[in-house]
């Protein structure tokens, strides 16, 4: 019986990996879907690429 018990343990012990690994996983996912959203909703920003489209004679929209 002592042969399943690091069997056991590893199988554990993966499975805590397997659920860290999908936590980051979807925390860099979250990340990627706010980071448009965060650029998007800067006022200073907005502000800076105004600024710049003005400099360079565009009106064109960034948002994709």
């Amino acid at each position: 019986m002592e042969t399943q018990q690091p069997t056991t343990t590893n199988r554990e012990a993966y499975e805590r990996f397997l659920k860290g690994v999908k936590r980051m996983v979807a925390e860099k996912e979250e990340e990627r879907k706010t980071a448009v959203e965060r650029y998007q909703n800067d006022p200073h920003l907005q502000q800076t690429i105004a600024e710049l489209r003005q400099l360079n004679g565009t009106k064109e929209s960034t948002a994709n």
